[in-house]
């Protein structure tokens, strides 16, 4: 996902288990970096464990940002209060 001109959105990338450490990962993430190539920065996902891969293919971790999340409640479940005859 982009937005057309400035940052691009890699939303985690993932593997098989089964055929990590064959080059992949390392491929498409080259695929996205040739893609983008033009835009001021590529925005990734990753969990913690997995940061020295990316390092190891030209990501920097981002220490002055942190990740923020919204976790809906489950269906049906609003949180907000009805009024009556609603």
């Amino acid at each position: 996902m982009d937005d057309g001109t400035m940052t691009a959105y890699v939303h985690y990338l993932l593997v098989h288990l089964r055929y990590q450490g064959c080059g992949i990962g390392s491929w498409l993430l080259g695929m996205c970096k040739r893609r983008y190539a033009g835009y001021l920065r590529i925005v990734l996902t990753s969990c913690r464990e997995k940061v020295p891969f990316y390092e190891r293919n030209g990501f920097l971790p981002d220490r002055t940002q942190e990740a923020v999340r919204l976790i809906p409640p489950t269906f049906g479940e609003t949180g907000i209060e009805q009024e009556e005859g609603e």
